[in-house]
């Protein structure tokens, strides 16, 4: 299995509950950084997308699909 063609969602993933851990242990005044750490976490997943250009590969007997068209939605949103 080619874990790498899920790089993005698994940034995201990891990302998301990193914030929502450290968000339940910080103190309420320190917890704006959190949203700076989320951006952060949105642009390493964008970055991976732009490496994964001119892939079209499927994964998970088809389930999943990479190709340029679900790139460009991974990206946009």
């Amino acid at each position: 299995m080619n874990y790498y063609l899920l790089l993005p969602e698994i940034i995201v993933t990891l990302v998301a509950f990193g914030i929502l851990i450290i968000g339940a242990l910080l103190p309420e005044d320190r917890q704006r950084a959190l949203g700076y750490l989320a951006i952060l976490g949105l642009i390493i997943s964008l970055l991976s997308t732009l490496a994964l250009s001119g892939v079209k590969q499927t994964a998970f007997s088809g389930m999943f699909i990479l190709d340029p068209f679900s790139l460009f939605f991974k990206r946009v949103f």
